[in-house]
């Protein structure tokens, strides 16, 4: 096993306003520690089949629920914890294809990956603090595909040694050769809760190194970091517990395609020049 070496930079985006309006209900009854959110959607054409996404700090899944339209959505109070959150909304999609139990990141990739099913797609996103005895009312627009869903860019140029070797620069180099594989499991720093994984083919890039990206919200992680040449030799489905897939590996004399290499990071993505106001109703 060989060590990964990688650099980290980050990309920004913007982020939807969020506001509080003066015609807000003064008074609405809520539980002791909650407050609650109002949700309308910039525009006066109807919007069909919405489900809402509401991911808590650990970046899981605090609630999810589907509305009919964007009506039965704007009718309802929301009524939630004392605590920051960030909301994401999907419409045009399947919901009952759509992950419930799912992390901002993950979801972003499931719609990138099964999009070309949902051609209407419309995506939307905000952070929210939420205190309780208040109601915020949020306007949000929905954007073509997963525009939306405002996530930090982590690119990752990894550094694989030993391809200056003859039998490394014909595997790398060649037309017909693979690319590296690159796994990267993303974790709530000091914790075992994942918040991302994704499996990506890496190119060789001009300055030698191999360029691998992930989706973040802003927070403090802790990566998992595994890559191969996709020979088939090692089942990467957990990175706690790479297997060998011994039968290949024994059988097949492929043997610089059995190299395998491994890291850890610990990082910290932040989001800076975000437009963003959240005002609470009482």
């Amino acid at each position: 096993m060989k060590q990964i070496y990688y650099i980290i930079m980050y990309a920004l985006l913007a982020i939807a306003f969020t506001a509080c309006q003066d015609d807000t209900p003064e008074e609405y009854p809520l539980p002791d520690g909650q407050g609650a959110l109002l949700i309308e959607l910039n525009g006066s054409s109807p919007v069909n089949g919405i489900a809402l996404y509401l991911f808590g700090n650990d970046g899981t899944t605090d609630l999810y629920k589907a509305y009919g339209d964007s009506q039965e959505l704007a009718s309802e109070y929301i009524p939630v914890n004392a605590g920051n959150y960030t909301l994401l909304l999907v419409a045009g999609a399947d919901s009952t294809a759509l992950p419930q139990e799912t992390t901002a990141p993950d979801l972003a990739e499931w719609l990138k990956e099964n999009g070309g099913a949902y051609p209407n797609l419309l995506t939307a996103s905000t952070p929210t603090e939420v205190k309780a005895g208040e109601v915020n009312l949020l306007f949000l627009e929905l954007t073509d595909g997963t525009s939306g869903i405002h996530l930090s860019t982590v690119r990752l140029a990894l550094t694989v040694p030993g391809l200056d070797l003859p039998a490394y620069a014909t595997r790398a180099n060649s037309s017909d050769s693979k690319p590296l594989r690159c796994v990267a499991e993303v974790y709530q720093a000091g914790t075992s809760n994942r918040v991302h994984r994704r499996v990506q083919d890496c190119a060789l890039q001009s300055d030698g190194t191999f360029l691998a990206e992930l989706s973040l919200m802003p927070g403090d992680y802790d990566l998992r970091l595994w890559a191969d040449w996709d020979g088939g030799y090692y089942n990467a489905n957990d990175l706690g517990k790479v297997l060998v897939l011994t039968d290949s590996y024994v059988a097949n004399g492929e043997t610089d395609k059995k190299d395998a290499y491994y890291g850890t990071a610990s990082i910290y993505v932040e989001t800076q020049n975000i437009a963003s106001q959240t005002n609470g109703c009482k």
